[in-house]
């Protein structure tokens, strides 16, 4: 981090391993366009999450195969091209109970970022696919597979069929088997939002490479913002604000075992406010999500914590290597307004963290 002045800052542009891009399929293509720009053009190294689907003719098959990751990769890099992205676009595959070790080999020699785990029927996409059953025999071999490989492995911490404010720590028993199974695993503990999961992953983290990721929009929202505010509703759900703040105290903390996520999960307005679903997400493009971010080290005297949560505990857990590529930072208080559809038409518009909020930072483009 260079500061030029009080008000100028240039930073090593973050690294995002937890983003959800969608598909033309799923929000039309004008959108999908935008929503590739917004949450990536900041960004050293994005990963994208596998819970769309490509085809309207087949909603229930997500990212899951090799052939799905290549096209869905291809799909990402030629859209970024398009305005001259500069972020290097990796994707993950969904791990479902029809996931076979040697599917798991396949995607490997492809280049797959890694497998994400998405109990069923907790969040957005996880109701085709989601695992129900933790400990069934193919899943284990699975990440028995991914263990040999060194492939890392996603989870969404939420235990279905439990009350929302309790599945983040019933959790807890799947996470504490998996790494007394499989010691050499590379787990990642997905947007915690529960501080006892914190204290979870700094016991596990000194014994087992387990990490934790925290998503900037909880370092704001707790379950007062949720209730009554569908753009605000998320999974897993905000919690106390004594969960938010022990968030803000881990990620400005420095340790190796938490880093940055956004969980950028970008709904179409009619989607989030005139459909029967549930549409659990908030949409955190990168010119929020920095900015954001980075006001809050300030204000908690953390700007040296900064690039640690970022940038360095992202690249040595995933094992990358950053471009050195830098974006600049003013002090310049601006307003979060919602994100236009192409066409004008407001119900295929989306709703950004922190609409109609300030931020005291904004990224010099």
């Amino acid at each position: 981090m260079k500061k030029i002045d009080n008000d100028t800052y240039e930073i090593l542009a973050p690294i995002d391993p937890h983003s959800h891009f969608r598909s033309p399929a799923q929000i039309g293509d004008a959108v999908f366009n935008v929503v590739v720009d917004e949450n990536s053009r900041h960004y050293d190294v994005v990963y994208a999450e596998p819970n769309t689907f490509l085809d309207q003719s087949d909603l229930k098959h997500h990212i899951e195969h090799a052939d799905d990751v290549l096209k869905y990769r291809t799909l990402l890099q030629e859209r970024q091209k398009g305005f001259g992205g500069r972020a290097s676009i990796r994707v993950l595959a969904k791990l479902t109970h029809n996931t076979t070790p040697e599917m798991i080999r396949a995607l490997v020699q492809l280049g797959v970022a890694g497998m994400k785990i998405y109990p069923e029927n907790v969040t957005t996409g996880s109701s085709h696919g989601g695992i129900s059953d933790f400990f069934h025999r193919l899943l284990l071999e699975c990440l028995r597979t991914c263990e040999e490989l060194g492939l890392p492995v996603q989870v969404h911490p939420e235990y279905p069929g439990e009350f929302s404010m309790r599945k983040e720590f019933l959790f807890h028993r799947v996470i504490g088997t998996y790494c007394a199974l499989f010691p050499k695993l590379r787990l990642f503990v997905e947007h915690i939002t529960d501080r006892r999961t914190l204290d979870l992953i700094q016991v596990l983290s000194k014994k087992y490479p387990v990490h934790g990721t925290i998503a900037s929009h909880y370092f704001d929202l707790t379950l007062d913002d949720v209730l009554g505010r569908v753009d605000n509703h998320c999974r897993p759900n905000p919690k106390e604000p004594e969960d938010r703040e022990a968030l803000i105290l881990a990620a400005t903390g420095g340790e190796s075992c938490f880093l940055y996520i956004t969980d950028s999960a970008p709904h179409l307005w009619k989607n989030k406010h005139l459909s029967d679903d549930e549409c659990a997400g908030v949409f955190n493009p990168s010119r929020i999500a920095i900015p954001w971010t980075f006001e809050i080290f300030e204000k908690r005297n953390a700007l040296h914590m900064f690039e640690r949560f970022t940038v360095d505990n992202p690249s040595k857990a995933y094992g990358l290597t950053h471009s050195g590529r830098e974006i600049r930072l003013i002090r310049k208080r601006w307003t979060v307004e919602r994100l236009a559809d192409p066409t004008g038409d407001k119900e295929r518009s989306l709703t950004p963290f922190r609409f109609r909020k300030d931020l005291e930072w904004q990224i010099a483009e």
